[in-house]
Parts: C-alpha cells; sequence; structure tokens
C-alpha cells in the first residue's frame, strides 16, 4: 500500500515536471530559437528551446510578474501575467491576459453646441464622462421657423431648432436657438424728393434721410458720391470741385426710386511736401540754419533756425589732437532733422612741474597769511568785548 502511493507521487511529479531535456552534443555552438511557452497556471510556465541543427530543451520560468490594466470605454479590464527567463545570456519572455472586467461603455454628454453665422448649420460636441479624452462632434439638421415676420417697425423673431442623432448609439440631441430678426427696411414705403439730403463738411460722405408714409420714420440711405475737380488745390490754397450724390431707396425699383443731389465745395489745400534740408553752418560753427524747399512748388522755401549742441568724442592729449562732434537739429511739422560736423581740438598744453610747485607754494603761504589775520581780528573783536563789559560794571 505505501509502496503505492510512493509510486503514484513520482508519477504526478513526472507529469507537472517539463519533459527531460535533450543531451545534446558539445562539438558544436547551439542556435536556439525564440521557444514556444507553455502555461500551467497562471503562475507556472516554461519554455522549450529548440536548437536549429539538434534537439531541445525545456527551461522552467524564473520569473512570473503581475500587472493589471483596468477596464476602459472599449476595453475590458484584465490581469497579465509574465514568465521571463534567462538561458545563456538571452531573456526568453511570454505574457498571457485574463480578463477580470468588462469594458465600461461609452457614457456621452453634451459639451457644446456650434452655430454657423447664418444659423443654417449646428453641430454637437459629445464628451465620455467615463474618459473626457474621448470626444466626439455630430453634424446636427436645421429646421427654422418663423415666430413673428419683421415690419417697417417691429422686429421679428425666428426660433432654430438643430437636432443631431449618434450613429454609433442611436440617441438623438435636440437644442433651440432663438433669433431676433431686424426690423424690415423693405417694409417701409417711400416717395422720392420728399427727404432730405446731409453732406459732411468735407463732402466726402452723403446721405438721403427717407421718412416712411407707413410708420414715420426716418430712414438714412447711404449715398455714392463722384467728384468733377473745378479747381486744382495748391500746397496753400483750397481747390473746388463739384460733388454729386445718388441714393437708391428701393433696389427692387432703382428707376423710380433714385434720388440725386449736387453741390459744390473746396478742396482741401495740399500743404507743403518738405524734402530733406540743406545745413548752413557759420564760420565757428555755433550756429547753423536749414533750409527746406517743397518737392510740389521749388519756390517754397523755409528757413529754419538750428540748435546747435557739441559733444568731445576725443579728448586731447600732449600728443594727439582731439575731436568734437557738432549737431545742428531742427523741428518742422512734427519731424526732425539733423546734420553733424567734426571738428579737430589742438594737443594739450605741456605743463610745468616747476610752476606747480611754485604756485602751490604761493597758495600755502596766501593760505597762512588769511589764517592768521582772521586770528588777530577775531582777538581784537573778543577785547573790544571785554572792555566794554567792564566799563559797564564799573558804572
Amino acid at each position: 500500500m505505501k509502496k503505492n502511493r510512493i509510486l503514484a507521487v513520482v508519477a504526478a511529479t513526472l507529469l507537472c515536471m517539463p519533459a527531460a531535456s535533450t543531451t545534446f552534443a558539445e562539438d558544436h555552438q547551439h542556435t536556439w530559437d525564440q521557444g514556444v511557452w507553455t502555461w500551467r497556471s497562471n503562475t507556472s510556465a516554461y519554455v522549450t528551446l529548440t536548437c536549429t541543427e539538434d534537439g531541445a530543451k525545456q527551461l522552467s520560468a524564473g520569473k512570473i510578474t503581475v500587472s493589471q490594466q483596468p477596464a476602459t470605454c472599449t476595453e475590458p479590464g484584465k490581469t497579465i501575467y509574465t514568465a521571463s527567463t534567462l538561458f545563456d545570456g538571452k531573456t526568453y519572455t511570454d505574457s498571457r491576459e485574463v480578463v477580470t472586467s468588462q469594458a465600461t461603455g461609452h457614457n456621452w454628454k453634451v459639451s457644446g453646441w456650434t452655430w454657423s453665422d447664418d444659423n443654417s448649420r449646428a453641430t454637437v460636441t459629445v464628451t465620455c464622462q467615463n474618459n473626457t479624452s474621448e470626444v466626439r462632434t455630430l453634424n446636427a439638421e436645421v429646421r427654422s421657423d418663423v415666430v413673428e415676420e419683421p415690419t417697417c417697425v417691429d422686429e421679428g423673431k425666428t426660433t432654430y431648432t438643430a437636432t443631431a442623432k449618434d450613429p454609433e448609439t442611436g440617441k438623438s440631441y435636440v437644442t433651440f436657438k432663438n433669433v431676433t430678426t431686424p426690423v424690415n427696411p423693405d417694409g417701409h414705403a417711400f416717395e422720392a424728393g420728399t427727404g432730405t439730403w446731409k453732406w459732411n463738411e468735407d463732402h466726402s460722405k452723403a446721405q438721403y434721410i427717407a421718412t416712411c408714409l407707413l410708420c414715420g420714420k426716418e430712414v438714412p440711405f447711404n449715398a455714392t458720391l463722384t467728384q468733377t475737380v473745378t479747381k486744382e488745390p495748391t500746397c496753400t490754397e483750397e481747390g473746388e470741385a463739384n460733388f454729386k450724390a445718388t441714393a437708391i431707396l428701393d433696389a427692387a425699383d432703382p428707376e423710380d426710386t433714385t434720388v440725386q443731389d449736387e453741390t459744390t465745395g473746396a478742396i482741401k489745400a495740399l500743404g507743403h511736401d518738405w524734402q530733406q534740408p540743406t545745413f548752413t553752418w557759420n564760420a565757428d560753427k555755433t550756429k547753423a540754419t536749414a533750409t527746406f524747399v517743397c518737392a510740389r512748388d521749388k519756390s517754397h522755401t523755409k528757413v529754419v533756425d538750428a540748435v546747435v549742441t557739441s559733444k568731445v568724442t576725443k579728448e586731447p592729449t600732449a600728443s594727439t589732437t582731439g575731436e568734437k562732434v557738432l549737431t545742428a537739429t531742427v523741428t518742422l511739422d512734427g519731424k526732425t532733422y539733423s546734420e553733424n560736423q567734426t571738428l579737430s581740438l589742438d594737443k594739450a598744453a605741456k605743463s610745468s612741474s616747476f610752476s606747480n610747485k611754485q604756485a602751490s607754494k604761493a597758495t600755502h603761504v596766501d593760505t597762512g597769511i588769511n589764517t592768521l589775520t582772521g586770528v588777530y581780528a577775531s582777538v581784537a573783536a573778543i577785547s573790544a568785548g571785554l572792555f566794554v563789559t567792564l566799563r559797564k560794571s564799573k558804572k
């Protein structure tokens, strides 16, 4: 009985173990394939390596790691088992996946609507609440319903309805948009010739102010302008022109609703177009003037006094000359012009050490005399004060 139990245990052990390794010749270098893995369970596996020339070899997994992959909207949750073993300097690996939970599925929610400028088209953006990186845009069908027609007095109202259907889920998304339509200018009734014209000061714009025969509202119409010059302007004198304005009150009936007006007015003087000036300097370079000539009329000139500034750019020494830059600057009509003149500075005079010492000595003596004189004056003043005080005391 005991012997049979031992034989059963040995047999079971042999069944669980990899097949016996083949004996290989040692007279060549083995070239192993990628191996074929066999999993006994999630925590037990072995790999069978086959030499390209002879035999095969089975190796148990040296290590099995476990990782988790959570479920997503489209992918189920998984546990991933990875087996690996090292043989002959190379690592062999294999993985198996076990599904642990089902995919969560999408949970779409509207995150925004987008309308075209004329409200004829719309799209809806939906975002998955389980994974906000999942975003889709769906085209919608738009229907417009006029709630109130605009008149020449009152605004109208139109309701736009957008409906988008998700082809994946079959779900529909709906939104509404109410739009106020402007007063319909075509609803007015005008009679040509009953309105008034309004020009701006320089005749560059004109409007015809018409009054609606139905509601009494004044409506401005911008006119198209043409200009005929009768006197050309100059730099200093205005010109003259004939201005003609044309306005159409009803584009559907321009023949009977076209109004025109003409007026004569001044054209603004062109103003001077001053060119780069010519600078004129006096002999010692302390003053300068700038003469300007107008490009439109060369007989128009202007002379402007310049402000002259100087800057020493190189100090002179006993052996080299220096350099000074003079800059003349003028401003005309808000624009500044300038010109530079460079002057040479004479070498610096050499100083005498004997003279400097004598001057220093003289200053020292003079200071001493002044100091003694001050002392004598102070003593005299104090003495006079004491004399007066004693004299008063005796009295």
